[in-house]
């Protein structure tokens, strides 16, 4: 009977390099998710709306890695304006590091007829993207 020495040889260092592998698996529990405010590059969609009827904009934001997922999107809406901001949550251990734009909806409603001014934050201390809805009855 002629012994199989490659395929022992390969079975081996396969069984080994599966040991190997799950020895490295993390076991910490660790979730490696943080959130972080986005820049808003664009906004668009209708520039009027009717009180009390959903309209849905186009958030255009940065997010700076692979990890980067859904955002949270939260203003309080006012008609003396509003501050929009846009919260990324970012969930992952190993992230490839590269910042671009991700494309999200918000759906803006509002009750009473106004003009409607909502300010993203674009990045910086000054930089803000405002978008203005006139809200008819």
């Amino acid at each position: 009977m002629k012994k199989n020495l490659p395929g022992l040889l390969l079975g081996t260092i396969a069984v080994a390099g599966m040991a190997l592998a799950v020895s490295c698996v993390k076991t910490d529990n660790a979730t490696c998710a943080n959130t972080a405010e986005s820049p808003v590059r664009a906004v668009s969609g209708a520039d009027t709306a009717k009180a009390n009827v959903a309209d849905t904009l186009i958030v255009g934001f940065i997010v700076t890695n692979s990890c980067g997922k859904m955002a949270t999107i939260n203003p309080s809406v006012a008609t003396t304006g509003t501050n929009v901001h846009v919260v990324t949550t970012y969930e992952g251990c190993v992230c490839t590091p590269a910042a671009f734009q991700v494309n999200q909806k918000y759906v803006f409603k509002s009750p009473n007829p106004g003009t409607y001014t909502l300010s993203f934050w674009g990045g910086g201390d000054t930089a803000i993207i405002t978008k203005t809805i006139v809200v008819v009855p």
